[in-house]
């Protein structure tokens, strides 16, 4: 239970920094880009505009890649 607990704060925490935080409009393109490599958002490309969401941390980015404001990025698991 207490894992459980602290799983889901570090989720939360995560989520607010990456999806708050990094994808504002007064943080410039390249320390977002930082901050989301830092998070797990294996990005290639600084061109991600603010406000968008990403729902975990198994994304991967491709080099000239732009990615618009408010784009919702989820992951979800494959069921069998």
């Amino acid at each position: 239970m207490i894992n459980k607990t602290i799983d889901r704060m570090v989720q939360y925490y995560r989520d607010v920094f990456l999806n708050t935080v990094a994808s504002s409009y007064i943080i410039p393109m390249e320390i977002t880009k930082l901050i989301y490599n830092l998070m797990g958002v294996n990005t290639m490309t600084k061109i991600i505009r603010p406000g968008c969401y990403f729902g975990g941390n198994n994304i991967k980015i491709g080099k000239g890649t732009t990615i618009n404001g408010k784009c919702y990025f989820k992951i979800v698991p494959i069921l069998k």
